[in-house]
Order: structure tokens, then C-alpha cells, then sequence
């Protein structure tokens, strides 16, 4: 849902709908799944509903005429959608909730932007990836014998889960290489949070997650570059004290040097970078939400190929 409401908040701020296309949909009275159509807004695809498995949209695709079904698919103002959101996500979160609910939206259908109110995607998606590596691993140690008989609970759905989440992360960082030393570090910082009491209520652990965001992720979201090369580099000396004699990886990555053996090394390697220098500064700049600080490099970024 509340991605529904950024996605169409966005296309109302570049003018992206026609004023015949200013709905939200939402799928039956029965079904709280909320949807919007693309290009002008009005209704020109279809599909079926990922929670009721209804068919959803228009009566075929191209046409604009919305699909007569029972229950019927309602159409909302936007502005009587945003308030329905509010009111459900609000709601929502005031009602405690306990163990592992299953998402009937498939793994290939997460997305970069995919996230709750209060987390930035970064943080959604690190939770998300450790929440379902670690349940991966009491699923198959045998710790979660209840589950073990549930045909939707196998050890491959929470493989397919963290292994989407890795690619995502990769993306969002923009770290393509070495994304895993970056997620070393995060995990390894994690290990050292206290946590007071138990998380038994909602607040308990949106305050949990805020925190983690604010004293974890973001701090080291700065520093990505650095603290990857420093990784590295930490880890070529603990291998030298006990191999005297650097790899050649060591030189190529620029972590030792030795003019005598190698005195052209450096011209080589002194611009070196394994990563798309553009990519990674659009990634920075947008998981620090500089868009509104920077609103014309903002506009760049999201027109580039244009003006490219």
C-alpha cells in the first residue's frame, strides 16, 4: 500500500496522470490490495490480484473500460485512497503481530524501492536479508520442527528470499563486487547491539529498527568505499603474518607496494576502480535522500540517458 501511495504521489508531482486518470484502485471490499495503471492512469492492463488470485484491471489489455466482476473492483480518488492507506497502515501498526507471516508477493517481484514508512530501502532490505538468513539457518539445523511439514515454509523459499535481497543490495550500494565485505561489516556491527527487554510490541520494533538505520547503516553508507579498501587491507596483513611474501592481488588491488618488483605497478592502478563511478555516486546520493538538499542534480540523475 505504501508503496502505491510514493508511486502515484510521484507521478502526481511530474504531472505523469491525466485528470481522466486520477484514481486508485483497490482490488474488491474483500481484498485490500491497492493498484494504480500506468501511462495516463486509467485502466489499461490486466492481471490478477497476488492476494485473492482475482482477475484485476481493465477487460483486456489497451481497453479503458474497467472489469465488471463480483466483487467488484473499486475505484477511489486519489485522495480518498491516500486516506484509506493512512488509516490501514495505521491500524496496522498498532496491532501486534508475532512470528513469521509469509509473503505472497514472489521473490522476483521485489523491488529496489520496496520498503515501510520508517525505513529507508537499505534498511528494509538488510532486515529483510537477515531475518530470513537466520531463519533459514534454525530451519534447517531442525531448531523449527513446527514448520517443518508446511509445503510454503521449504529452506528454498527463505534461500530465494536472501538471495534476492543480496542482488538488491548489490544494486542499491552499488558496490558490485564487493558488496559482501560491506555486508561483513554492517552484520559484524549488529553483533554488538544491545537489545533491552524483549520486542513484544509494534513500537518496540519500529524504535529497534530506527535505531539500527540511524546508528548502523546510514553512518556506514558514507564510507562504503573506504571501508571496503580498509577491509581489504586488514585482511592482506592478518595473511602476511603468516606468508611473509604478498599475493599479486595485493599489488593490483593497490594494498602493498614494492617498487623494486613491480616499479610500473602504480600507473596501472592509481585511477583503479571495479565499479561504475556513476552508478555508485547515484546510489550515495539517494540513499542519503539528497534529492531535496540537491533538487537540479536530482533532475540530472533521473534524465541522464536524455541528456546523454
Amino acid at each position: 500500500m505504501q508503496r502505491v501511495k510514493n508511486e502515484v504521489q510521484q507521478r502526481l508531482n511530474n504531472r505523469e496522470i491525466s485528470q481522466q486518470g486520477k484514481f486508485i484502485y483497490q482490488c474488491s471490499k474483500n481484498c485490500y490490495f491497492m493498484y494504480y495503471f500506468e501511462n495516463c492512469g486509467r485502466p489499461n492492463d490486466r492481471s490478477k490480484c497476488p492476494l485473492c488470485k482475482n482477475d484485476i484491471g481493465s477487460i483486456r489489455r489497451g481497453s479503458n473500460q474497467l472489469l465488471v466482476r463480483d466483487p467488484p473492483q473499486i475505484q477511489l480518488s486519489i485522495a480518498t485512497g491516500f486516506q484509506l492507506i493512512n488509516n490501514y497502515v495505521k491500524q496496522y501498526n498498532e496491532t501486534n503481530r508475532y512470528g513469521y507471516y509469509i509473503n505472497s508477493t514472489p521473490t522476483d517481484n521485489s523491488t529496489l524501492e520496496e520498503t515501510n514508512e520508517h525505513l529507508q530501502p537499505i534498511t528494509y532490505r538488510l532486515l529483510h536479508m537477515f531475518t530470513h538468513t537466520l531463519i533459514m539457518m534454525l530451519y534447517d539445523l531442525k531448531y523449527l520442527q513446527s514448520i517443518r511439514d508446511k509445503p510454503d515454509l521449504q529452506v528454498n523459499y527463505f534461500r530465494k528470499h536472501y538471495q534476492k535481497d543480496y542482488e538488491l543490495i548489490n544494486t542499491i550500494i552499488g558496490q558490485q563486487n564487493e558488496c559482501h565485505i560491506w555486508l561483513y561489516k554492517i552484520f559484524n556491527h549488529l553483533s554488538n547491539i544491545n537489545i533491552e527487554g524483549i520486542l513484544d510490541t509494534n513500537k518496540k520494533v519500529v524504535d529497534f529498527e530506527k535505531h539500527i538505520e540511524q546508528n548502523i547503516v546510514l553512518p556506514h553508507i558514507q564510507s562504503v568505499s573506504d571501508e571496503i579498501k580498509q577491509y581489504n587491507l586488514n585482511y592482506s596483513e592478518f595473511i602476511r603474518e603468516n606468508n611473509a611474501q604478498p599475493q599479486l592481488i595485493d599489488y593490483i588491488n593497490e594494498l602493498v607496494e614494492n617498487e623494486e618488483q613491480y616499479p610500473l605497478l602504480n600507473f596501472l592502478t592509481i585511477t583503479r576502480s571495479n565499479n561504475d563511478i556513476v552508478k555508485e555516486f547515484r546510489s550515495k546520493f539517494y540513499l542519503l535522500q539528497y534529492e531535496k538538499l540537491y533538487p537540479i542534480t536530482d533532475y540530472v540523475l533521473k534524465h541522464l540517458t536524455e541528456l546523454e
